[in-house]
């Protein structure tokens, strides 16, 4: 399991210096909170810290979701905006943040070739 890990970072590395954010995300470095309020289940969220320059995303899951350390990556698209893919090692899941709308999309990283959506639905700003 560390090794998938461990290769997702590397990716996740290797990727992160080739996106650009969007207009969300002014330059420099940003601290985001996100919710999920009850959509998930449970109050949970993350505390993101995205680096609009690299594409990097780092953090760490918040409430009901744990602590986990993050990572991830961010950047533009012109048709769906800024998106954020997270993965939460804990749970394996994939973490899919858009921000206009403001949706998520968890997919499961066990079945991902399938394309396998957990849950989806609205975050907020904000710690849960």
């Amino acid at each position: 399991m560390k090794k998938i890990y461990l290769t997702l970072a590397a990716a996740v590395l290797v990727f992160a210096s080739q996106v650009e954010a969007g207009a969300m995300l002014p330059g420099g470095v940003i601290n985001l909170d996100i919710n999920f309020d009850s959509t998930i289940g449970c109050a949970g969220g993350m505390h993101l810290v995205i680096n609009n320059t690299s594409g990097l995303v780092t953090g760490r899951a918040t409430g009901c979701l744990g602590a986990d350390l993050l990572i991830g990556t961010v950047g533009n698209s012109p048709r769906l905006g800024t998106i954020i893919s997270i993965m939460l090692p804990s749970t394996n899941q994939l973490f899919v943040i858009d921000d206009s709308p403001r949706i998520f999309t968890i997919y499961d990283a066990d079945n991902f070739s399938n394309n396998h959506v957990q849950l989806s639905g609205e975050y907020f700003l904000g710690a849960p």
